[in-house]
């Protein structure tokens, strides 16, 4: 058993599921927020799929958000798009 009291249940089990299966499965606010721990893990296509679908589906009520994450992380990519 692992133990990661830092991360929310829903985050560490989409990150898992993405090591095994290659997929992200969730809404905005869990991509958001799974995007935003990365770099506790260095996944660098999953931090990629999150960048893409974060980017897809800015809008004037997240952007700012969005952007405080892009810039948290390093994410290039994802200020631009901001």
């Amino acid at each position: 058993r692992v133990l990661l009291p830092e991360l929310e249940r829903g985050v560490t089990e989409a990150i898992l599921k993405f090591i095994y299966t290659d997929t992200l499965e969730a809404d905005l606010q869990l991509t958001f927020d799974v995007f935003c721990e990365l770099g506790l893990f260095q996944i660098t296509a999953l931090q990629e799929r999150c960048e893409f679908v974060l980017a897809a589906n800015l809008d004037s009520d997240c952007v700012s958000v969005v952007l405080e994450g892009a810039l948290r992380v390093n994410s290039e990519f994802l200020r631009d798009r901001c």
